[in-house]
This record gives C-alpha cells, structure tokens and sequence, in this order.
C-alpha cells in the first residue's frame, strides 16, 4: 500500500513541465542571491562598529544558519533538478535533505525568540547599556542549534520518517502518517518548532510595547533618553519585521502539512506542494534585506564596504568630498571617526 501511494506521488522530470523549470529558476535565484547576502551580512556584522552590539552574534548565527543550508542542502535539490532524478526514501540524501533544512529551519526561529528575549531583558534594567556577557550569547547561540538537532533528531532513530514530497525533489518528515508514532511527532515538531516559539515572541514583543510606550512617555522631556528609546524603538522594529518575514515563509508549509497530516495523504498536488517548500527555503534571502532597509548603521556599513572611501562623504549640494590627505586632515578624520564610533558604542542592541 505503501509503495503504491509513493508511485502514485512519483512525475517524470522535464525541463519543459512548467513546475519544474519555474522550481529551478527559483532555486537558483534563491541560492545565488541568498548566498551574497548572507556573507555580505557576516562581513559587515564583523566591523567595528557593530561588532560590540549585543544583538550581533545572534544576528551572525542566523546568516551562518543561512550559508550551511545554502551549501550544504539546496544545491542536493539543484543537483537533482540539473540530471533529472528523483529522490527515494532509501536515498541517504533524502535524508539528510530533511534533516538539514529542519534543523536550520528550527536553530533560526529558536534564534529569533532569544533575540527577542534578549531586547526584552534589555529593556527591564534600569541601565539599558549594560551589555549581556558574551558566555551567555555563546549559551544561547548553542541552545538554538541543540534544539533544531533534538527536534530534527527522532526520524533517524525510527520515530517517524523522513520521505520524499509531491514532487520527489527534497524530503520532509512523512506528515500523512496516520499511525500513532507518526502522528505524535508531527505534533510535537509543530509545537516545538512553530507554534511554541511563535508564543514565546508574542509574549515577549507584548512586553517590549508595553515598555517602550511607558518610557516614551516619561522621556518625552529629556533629549537624550527619549533619542535612546527612539532609536531602540527603531532595532524592535526591524526584529519585529525579521520575525513577521520569517513566519510568514513557513506558515504555508506548516499549515499544509498540518492539513495533510490529519487528513493522512497530501493535500496540495505535486506542483502547488512546492510552491509553499519554496516559500519556506526563501527564507535565506529575508534577513539581509530587512537589515539594509531598517538598520540605518548595517546599510552605512554597506555603502562604506562597497565604495572603499571610508572618510569619503557627500556635501549637501550633492558634491563628493574627496578622502584626507594631509596629516592634519587624517588626524581630525580619525577623531571623527572615533567619536561616531563612542556613540554607537552606546546602544547595546544593534
């Protein structure tokens, strides 16, 4: 019965299908454009100028999260694509496909939550810049990728499976196992990799709102901290929005296979199934965007790293101020320099 089901999800490769060619395409864009972002970030987070924050390692974990499952895992799927095969669940890749996008998918929103606890805590002391010690950011980095490891672990241990989808290009757990072993971990993956996380960020943003809205109020009249709780106003958001990208990717997948879960056999056809697999693996090319379009001192970095003219700047009617060259101009350039770099040195968060 079982193998008959399989045969029946079983399509033949063809560049000319249209599901398949769009799938490729995509694929490809994702891996291209999710790589160069990802590194660009990790470049950019290693700078002076944010490599102090708080918020920096996290934020590096999550690119670094990117890169492993953007070398290690897509290119298994493009490999595929590229030589017109098929994945079978006997296949060791099959496997390791669904292992690595789960465990990379689950270290990222487990990521996320910290992050959010970690504004949370910061946001409750009474002095905002004192910074969490870099011992617990390694903890907390740590735990994120033991909890996608524990949570991807079970398949390979006999409780449920990992088997191919629709389309037999990658692999998941098998969501329409209606046995009780089945069952019970696809309810617990759901949890513990979504819903729960999800809860925990809620609760925390809950929080951050409520403090940020009483501390505006009572800074409203004191220039620098209503500046800080501004600008800390600013890092929520851009983390809100990392988040709300971030569940927005995988909701489809999790809810179609939610469905296909208690209905036991799948819900989407071969084509319309890969549609929500690719939303959840764009996930990789999100942050760096996010990050450029919402991190006033990421995108300065940016434009820094890109032109090479750190001292370089533009006048206000638009003209060029060319780079010091005498010693006296180096030197007040350099003094420049350093108090940008005291001030940003005061907002622990990002």
């Amino acid at each position: 019965m079982s193998s008959s089901k399989e045969q029946g999800l079983g399509t033949v490769f063809s560049w000319h299908d249209t599901w398949y060619l769009t799938y490729g395409i995509v694929m490809i864009a994702i891996l291209s454009i999710g790589f160069l972002g990802n590194a660009l970030t990790v470049i950019i987070l290693r700078r002076p100028e944010h490599v102090r924050k708080t918020l920096t390692p996290l934020m590096i974990n999550l690119s670094i999260g990117s890169l492993i499952i953007i070398v290690l895992g897509y290119p298994v799927a493009i490999t595929l694509l590229l030589t017109g095969g098929q994945v079978s669940k006997e296949d060791p890749s099959c496997r390791w496909i669904a292992f690595i996008n789960g465990t990379v998918g689950i270290s990222g929103i487990v990521t996320l939550t910290e992050m959010s606890l970690v504004i949370n805590s910061s946001l409750q002391k009474s002095n905002p810049n004192v910074r969490i010690s870099n011992k617990k950011i390694g903890w907390l980095i740590a735990g994120s990728w033991l909890y996608g490891l524990v949570s991807m672990s079970p398949p390979l241990l006999g409780w449920n499976r990992f088997v191919p989808g629709s389309a037999r290009i990658s692999c998941g757990p098998d969501w329409t196992d209606t046995s009780g072993s089945g069952m019970s971990y696809s309810l617990v993956l759901v949890v513990v990799g979504f819903f729960l996380p999800l809860a925990v960020i809620c609760g925390a943003y809950y929080n951050i709102y409520r403090i940020l809205r009483r501390e505006l109020f009572t800074a409203r009249n004191r220039g620098f901290q209503l500046r800080q709780k501004l600008y800390m106003t600013k890092v929520v958001r851009m983390t809100v929005t990392a988040i709300i990208v971030f569940m927005l990717s995988w909701s489809p997948y999790c809810f179609v296979s939610i469905a296909a879960m208690f209905k036991g056999s799948h819900v989407l056809t071969s084509g319309e199934a890969e549609i929500t697999e690719l939303l959840a693996k764009a996930s990789v090319i999100y942050n760096p965007i996010v990050y450029v379009a919402m991190n006033d001192n990421f995108r300065a970095s940016l434009v820094r790293m890109i032109s090479c003219k750190i001292y370089s700047s533009v006048t206000p009617d638009g003209g060029i101020i060319s780079p010091p060259t005498s010693r006296e101009d180096i030197v007040k350039a350099s003094a420049r320099s350093e108090r940008a770099m005291r001030k940003l040195e005061e907002w622990p968060l990002s």
